[in-house]
């Protein structure tokens, strides 16, 4: 999951650096196929933000984007997109705004709007609507642009988790979950994000697939024996949880809970007709990896860790020039030069939790846009520790079916603790050096690739408790051996209730089940004996 974010993240940042001085639309080549020309599409995308999100789309003003790619949200299907973007930037804000388009069947399936500040007074926007007036407003909206799609659908409560860090502004979403044979499809949607400051419709997605081959809903297990393989496979653990403002979610916690939790390592639904556990891909969870140290080689980690020499005042750039050249040459060879430095006060980033930090941009020297090899590096200011550093290499075939790994899972798990103890000497008396592993895949242009990273996540524990918010994590390249990254996401100024007086495991238990019941749904499985990307429809129980 991580990955996934910091892979968004990155790609976010790729998008928000083009300057908007040319504008030029850009488009990436293919569509021949496509029954939607690429031009319909453009008409659709305008059309559409004009009629249903208010939006008139000056295309002298904005950058546009047109690329015509497969959508791997489409599982059933794997479906081609026209992927329309317009982009506007000046100097207090940046507008993004995507639209996809079924590039067969020409019906709008996502769009997305995103909005930054950069002015002085980015502090988080405030709701103007309640979030029943949020719903009222998400409806008139999907009633006028899915009229038939939500006659089929029941509206699902969830907690709503709004995007209140700086310069965004409180977002209200919404979920209609398709019903098919009177139960619900978790895998065909409708989603709308309301603006709560606006009472603006922000972001929109519809996934409605063609279906096929949909197993009648009879021959299944009751749901008692379904609770029954929920009880049996599904322990609660203790776990600490940092607890934020939803309107607010800054590096910061507002304080910290004691609570149990569902472990959902041996899977997270019930196959309802045969009551076995499956993991969410639809498969049975046999093969699972763990590994720990022993306690002889958990007193050798701790005798490795040397404390960093820290300094008693901040370090100037000279100094911090320095530390960032030895530990670039230390973890990722010589040959790189520093792009640029920089100092920020209260850095806001998510592992610098609100420290004084010197930045630094790196590079190999001789590599072209193609082959970028490049980083960042972020250290403490005051101590001058390493906080983060990650090495990105753009186009240097990370897409491969076949290749042949320098290092074993195993090797790199012992790499990455010693590499831990090096680095974050002070920290690792308190994490969890239990890790657990299966193979990690992926798919592209509907083929089965091997994930080639080796990713680790050290949480810290407290009392012996795992607090999931800090985290050493630590990333290895199965194909060369080398560390990808390393960073320490740890906030010493947390406190920690104690667990003197809280509720027995057994009680929790209780509670828990008969707070979670089982339900019987349909959702999409990965479908067995094939080596491409290929999903069926299957009948399951899920809390």
């Amino acid at each position: 999951m991580r990955k996934k974010i910091l892979s968004a993240l990155l790609a976010l940042m790729l998008i928000f650096s083009v300057s908007t001085t040319s504008l030029a639309e850009t488009a990436v080549s293919g569509g021949e196929s496509a029954k939607i020309s690429k031009d319909d599409a453009k008409k659709t995308a305008l059309q559409t933000l004009k009629n249903h999100f208010e939006m008139e789309i000056d295309e002298k003003k904005y950058e546009t984007r047109v690329e015509y790619r497969p959508d791997y949200e489409i599982e059933a299907a794997r479906e081609y997109v026209w992927e329309i973007s317009y982009q506007y930037n000046d100097n207090n804000n940046n507008e993004f705004i995507q639209v996809s388009i079924n590039a067969n069947t020409g019906k709008v399936i996502r769009v997305n709007k995103h909005q930054f500040g950069y002015g002085p007074d980015q502090t988080p926007k405030v709701s103007t609507i309640t979030e029943e007036q949020a719903k009222g407003i998400c409806e008139k909206f999907i009633n006028k642009i899915n009229p038939q799609e939500i006659k089929s659908t029941q509206y699902v409560q969830e907690p709503m988790y709004d995007y209140g860090y700086p310069g965004r502004l409180p977002i209200f979403n919404f979920r209609y979950v398709r019903l098919v044979n009177g139960l619900k499809f978790d895998r065909n949607y409708i989603v709308v994000g309301v603006n709560g400051s606006t009472g603006k419709v922000e972001n929109y997605s519809c996934r409605w697939d063609e279906l096929k081959d949909v197993p009648a809903a009879t021959g299944v297990i009751d749901g008692a024996k379904a609770l029954e393989a929920f009880r049996s496979n599904t322990p609660l653990i203790t776990q600490y949880i940092p607890v934020r403002n939803k309107f607010d979610y800054g590096q910061q916690p507002q304080n910290v809970k004691i609570v149990y939790a569902a472990d959902f390592s041996k899977g997270n639904i019930v196959d309802a007709k045969d009551g076995k556990m499956l993991d969410y891909s639809g498969k049975a969870v046999t093969d699972l990896k763990v590994k720990d140290l022993t306690e002889k080689e958990k007193e050798d980690l701790l005798k490795s860790a040397v404390p960093v020499e820290k300094s008693s005042k901040e370090i100037d750039k000279t100094k911090a020039e320095s530390i960032v050249k030895e530990k670039i040459n230390e973890i990722f060879g010589s040959g790189y030069e520093i792009e640029s430095m920089s100092y920020m006060e209260n850095n806001q980033m998510w592992e610098s939790r609100g420290r004084n930090v010197w930045n630094a941009q790196f590079v190999k020297k001789g590599s072209d846009y193609r082959s970028d090899d490049r980083g960042q590096i972020t250290l403490e200011a005051t101590t001058g520790e390493l906080i983060a550093v990650d090495r990105y290499m753009m186009g240097d075939g990370m897409v491969e079916e076949n290749f042949q790994p320098k290092i074993t899972w195993d090797e790199a798990y012992n790499k990455a603790l010693k590499a831990a103890a090096k680095y974050f000497p002070s920290k690792i008396k308190d994490i969890k050096t239990e890790q657990v592993f299966r193979d990690q895949y992926y798919y592209y242009n509907d083929k089965k690739i091997l994930n080639r990273m080796y990713n680790f996540s050290f949480q810290r524990t407290v009392n012996g408790i795992p607090y999931n918010d800090n985290a050493i994590f630590v990333e290895y390249d199965a194909k060369t051996g080398e560390m990808r990254g390393i960073r320490c996401i740890w906030d010493d100024k947390v406190q920690f209730p104690d667990t003197k007086g809280i509720l027995s495991k057994k009680d929790a238990e209780k509670i828990y089940f008969e707070t979670n019941s089982p339900e019987l749904v349909y959702t999409y499985v990965e479908k067995a004996g094939t080596s491409k990307q290929e999903v069926e429809m299957k009948l399951v129980y899920r809390l």
